[in-house]
């Protein structure tokens, strides 16, 4: 017989949202895994653009009370879902994080998404090896890159400003157009920017007409710049630059870390955020795989 103080030594808890004491057991879990691995844990911790809001995001698996691994689903978009995290390394090699991946799976498919994409940092011996298991192809590559300052003076043509519930329309059009986004998904993400504590999203005009958009995540001493872009028609002609130094004369000496991702096919935009002074830091991988089919 199964003695009952054994019986659930350890259990996979599911969350909406996280409470502050278990964000910084999150948070401390990570930054162990990564001291121990030399590489990144690419967790998204901001979820306030989830696409579902009753959706479970969070999967934290417990040893008695204590925190040993952490799986998080990160879906701005309606049908696919980014799935990242760790298990501490002493609890590695018995199927905890399996257990994890195939509890995300469950929630993934009570809602419906159809893809994942499975977040490893390249330089995470454990994390590609995980992914040469389930022989997964790489889907895309980002570059994380953060600003090293720079000695460039401020000087631009546009205005730029936080975003108002007036700029819904134009922040859709632009949105979707550069980043193959639906309207309800474009339209969800202004939303929850607007009513998010630690997200600001910001419009550039010219002449009185939005030609930009950008949103700023802040997390503690660090802001990371998300789905920075210039309207189609207005590329072409230094905007985009004029854009990315307005967010950083926003930020100019309040000691922020200023951190972006961006695609490495980009080679565009990669050269636009090293003009700026942005120096590459990682290298982020993007596997995709079917949500019916098997993940780890």
């Amino acid at each position: 017989m199964i003695n009952p103080s054994l019986r659930f030594i350890y259990m996979i808890r599911n969350y909406i949202t996280l409470e502050i004491e278990q964000q910084l057991a999150v948070k401390d879990l990570i930054e162990q895994c990564e001291l121990y691995d030399h590489s990144l844990v690419p967790v998204q911790y901001d979820h306030s653009l989830i696409y579902f809001p009753m959706m479970h995001s969070w999967f934290l698996s417990y040893d008695g009370e204590e925190l040993i691994g952490v799986v998080s689903i990160f879906n701005p978009l309606c049908e696919v879902a980014e799935i990242s995290g760790c298990i501490l390394p002493e609890k590695r090699n018995v199927g905890k994080f399996n257990e994890l991946i195939a509890t995300a799976k469950e929630e993934l498919i009570r809602f419906n998404v159809n893809e994942v994409l499975l977040v490893v940092d390249a330089g995470s011996k454990q994390g590609m090896s995980a992914i040469h298991r389930a022989e997964l192809a790489c889907d895309h590559v980002e570059y994380l890159m953060k600003y090293g300052g720079g000695s460039n003076k401020y000087s631009s043509s546009i205005q730029f400003r936080d975003a108002r519930a007036g700029d819904k329309e134009d922040f859709i059009r632009i949105n979707s157009a550069l980043f193959h986004e639906t309207f309800e998904e474009s339209s969800n993400i202004f939303i929850n920017c607007l009513h998010s504590n630690d997200r600001r999203l910001y419009i550039a005009k010219v002449n009185n007409e939005t030609i930009g958009i950008c949103t700023l995540f802040y997390s503690g001493a660090k802001v990371t710049i998300y789905g920075l872009g210039i309207s189609v028609e207005f590329q072409g002609k230094g905007y985009g630059f004029e854009l990315i130094n307005a967010v950083l004369h926003l930020l100019d000496g309040k000691g922020f870390e200023i951190e972006l991702e961006v695609d490495s096919l980009n080679e565009k935009a990669y050269n636009l955020y090293k003009k700026a002074g942005f120096i590459e830091t990682r290298v982020v991988n993007y596997y995709k795989k079917r949500i019916d089919s098997k993940l780890m």
